[in-house]
Formats: C-alpha cells, structure tokens, sequence
C-alpha cells in the first residue's frame, strides 16, 4: 500500500475527479483482497527496491508541492525570519453564521469542549466511551427519569424561554417538556 498509494495519487493530476476516486478505491480493493488472501511477493533486488523508493519519493514530493490539498501549518515556523505567513495563528474560536449570514465567532464552554475531544488523547479516548450505544441508551433512560425535571429551570433561563406562553402543568421528565415544547412550535 505504501507504494501503490502514492502512485495512485498521480493519477489526480492527469484525469478528472471522479475517475481518480475509482482509480482509487480500486487499488484499494486490490490491495486489501492481496492482503486478506496473504497473498505474498518476492523480495525485490536491492536495484528494484531502489527504484521502487525512487519513484515514491518523486510521487510524495510532487503531491507535496503541486497538489490542490494544502497542508496549513497552525503553529507555523517562527525561527523563519520575515516569513509573515508562518507567524503563529491565534485560535479566536468557533465561527457560526446565524439566520441572516453574518458571521459571529465565539468561544464557548461547548466549543472548547469540542476541540479538547478531538485534539487530545484522552478526549478521543473518551468521545470513543460516549458514542457506545450503552451510553446513549442510558442517557435516554436518565433524560425521561423524574430526576431529569431539575434541568428544566437552567435550561428555561440560559435559553430565555418565556415560560407564560406555557400552561402551569408539570413535567414528568426533561425529555417531557422539549417534547411539549416541540409539539407548540410545529403548530400552525
């Protein structure tokens, strides 16, 4: 594969867009069914390795510089002297644009939560724990429980819900009053 991957990728640059992905999950393919049928080739002469090393290294440095996927590098190279775009790039946060198209950006609690799961090991770790179907299922089960209606009140505050607009009846659970909620508001 890691000859066949970068050859495969050259093709991009001689066809169009749709046939370099046939192209390659055909190698794909190709390459996995070699590998489940263990299927095994002879070790090549020290000359044939080194062409075959050859030709690879060409292709990654020409899908280095001359491919359309741009790597950005976030932290830059600051020992670059006068090399502006290589000054470190601050994270200012999420960009959201909202009804009407503008653009706003913010920093949440959610937001910094997001990019703590899917930058570091133990977030990964722990998104891999919270997407299991046990997981869900529990949630679910703790979202219709009675003890869920204390999430109601922070929930009507933090959203400034107008709880008028509402008959004074209780709610049995969380999941109880957004299934209200949403029933009022898909109404005509």
């Amino acid at each position: 594969m890691a000859v066949v991957l970068p050859l495969v990728f050259m093709i991009q640059f001689f066809v169009p867009d749709f046939v370099f992905i046939i192209c390659l999950h055909l190698a794909l393919l190709v390459v996995g069914t070699l590998f489940v049928v263990n299927f095994r080739f002879r070790k090549p002469k020290n000359s044939t390795l080194a062409v075959l090393v050859a030709v690879v290294a060409v292709a990654l440095c020409i899908m280095i510089l001359r491919t359309r996927y741009r790597i950005e590098f976030r932290h830059g190279w600051p020992w670059l002297p006068g090399c502006e775009s290589c000054k470190i790039q601050e994270d200012n946060g999420m960009k959201y644009i909202d009804r009407e198209g503008k653009i706003t950006t913010e920093d949440s609690g959610q937001d910094r939560l997001l990019r703590w799961m899917y930058t570091h090991r133990a977030g990964r770790l722990a998104l891999k724990v919270l997407v299991l179907p046990g997981v869900s299922k529990a949630g679910g089960w703790l979202l219709d429980s009675r003890c869920s209606r204390v999430l109601i009140k922070p929930f009507v505050k933090r959203q400034g819900i107008d709880l008028d607009l509402y008959e004074g009846r209780e709610y049995a659970s969380y999941n109880d009053f957004l299934q209200d909620r949403s029933r009022r508001n898909t109404g005509p």
